[in-house]
């Protein structure tokens, strides 16, 4: 009987070493799967990184080519604005012409019409003279006067 007791013994005491054995070997396969899965996630988390900072630097030459392009878009505008008040200018110019002088301007560049556009798309004195069989004197009096 002494004997089956001790047997027993040996079986249980055999038997809880193979339950430790086989819970440490099971914590020892789980902490190698999570140390891939956190090393998988590391990565992915990299890659993110990497795309962002890309992103990040598109956006940044993106935002450089707008302001630069606003840059341009200002000094086109305070250009045209010049333009446009020295329109105004010359309209108020006009404006304080009295009635009879401007008429008379109007009679004028009616009946040199011609004259007026051959000089507003830039064609020098003698080209004029010589299209329209006018002296160059009066291509030049016609070109002082409009001006």
């Amino acid at each position: 009987m002494l004997g089956e007791i001790y047997a027993i013994n040996y079986l249980a005491i055999i038997f809880i070493l193979g339950l430790t054995v086989i819970l440490i070997l099971r914590q020892v396969n789980s902490s190698k799967d999570a140390r891939s899965v956190y090393s998988e996630k590391a990565d992915v988390l990299r890659s993110e990184i990497s795309k962002l900072r890309e992103m990040n630097g598109q956006l940044n030459d993106r935002i450089n080519q707008l302001e630069n392009e606003v840059a341009e878009l200002k000094v086109l505008s305070e250009s045209k604005n010049r333009k446009v008040s020295s329109n105004q200018n010359s309209r108020d110019e006009f404006n304080n012409i009295s009635f009879s002088q401007s008429m008379n301007y109007r009679q004028f560049i009616q009946n040199n019409h011609e004259v007026v556009k051959l000089i507003n798309d830039g064609c020098t004195n003698e080209a004029i003279s010589q299209i329209l069989n006018k002296s160059i004197c009066e291509i030049e009096m016609i070109r002082r006067f409009i001006k």
